[in-house]
């Protein structure tokens, strides 16, 4: 996948890690081999992935999961 990203929903704080959570789970059923993550901060919203703790503990759970060390 050549470029991915979520903003923080300023409504719901858990959304961008859940978001991130359910991307990779997809990314698997889909044998992706890699991701590019878009680790801006731009107009339309923050794509860092450390813009929250959910967010940054859901990005390393995902990059830690064995299928994506292959």
């Amino acid at each position: 996948i050549g470029e991915i990203g979520c903003a923080e929903d300023p409504s719901d704080s858990s959304a961008k890690a859940r978001w991130i959570a359910n991307a990779y789970d997809t990314f698997k059923t889909w044998d992706v081999a890699g991701v590019v993550w878009s680790n801006f901060d731009r107009r339309e919203g923050d794509y860092r992935v450390q813009t929250s703790g959910s967010s940054l503990a859901a990005y390393k759970q995902a990059g830690d999961m064995s299928f994506y060390m292959r």
